[in-house]
């Protein structure tokens, strides 16, 4: 299945397990409608289902064009996380990178999308928005990854060796290589 539609005429009910089996297979889920307003409307109806939870992440680059990855549940990820209060997204991106990293002096770049994914915590399930930055750092120094977070390992991955890489992570993560066109899917 390449995509899944909710039209906005077309009322649809769908159990939270039945979303989150189109979340994890689906390679997009579209919101279909007949104008953007309806769209926006449609998409705030489903969003109003979930704990709403905003995050930053980056995809940082060195400037061998190496990019950093971290390893977590079992999958390559790239670094990010949790907004805190009275922060903007661009600042939390660049702590999470540095947090889940051990990394400073981050050069922050431009925004290369957002993304979204469901998951459930403490039985209630959550909707992450995620808001992704391409960012450059020098390449040195010491990796530390953070394992509070379930972080194992952490790695400046070569452009030769990325696709390797790519194949074992998350369709999101996929998304931000695509817009930041580092490689093609």
């Amino acid at each position: 299945m390449d995509a899944s539609a909710l039209g906005a005429e077309t009322e649809v009910a769908l159990g939270l397990t039945n979303l989150q089996r189109i979340f994890e297979t689906a390679k997009s889920v579209a919101f279909v409608s007949p104008d953007e307003e309806s769209s926006d409307r449609l998409f705030a109806q489903f969003a109003a289902q979930f704990v709403p939870v905003e995050a930053g992440g980056g995809l940082v680059a060195s400037p061998r064009d190496e990019v950093l990855m971290i390893f977590r549940n079992g999958r390559w990820d790239l670094p990010k996380g949790k907004l805190e209060p009275n922060e903007e997204i661009a600042e939390c991106a660049v702590r999470e990178v540095e947090e889940e990293c051990g990394v400073s002096g981050l050069k922050l770049g431009k925004l290369l999308t957002r993304t979204y994914h469901l998951y459930e915590m403490y039985g209630k399930w959550m909707l992450k928005r995620t808001t992704w930055f391409a960012m450059r750092h020098d390449g040195d120094g010491e990796l530390v990854p953070q394992t509070e977070e379930g972080i194992t390992d952490i790695r400046w991955i070569a452009p030769d060796n990325l696709c390797s890489y790519v194949e074992n992570t998350y369709p999101t993560i996929r998304e931000v290589f695509a817009a930041a066109k580092r490689i093609s899917f």
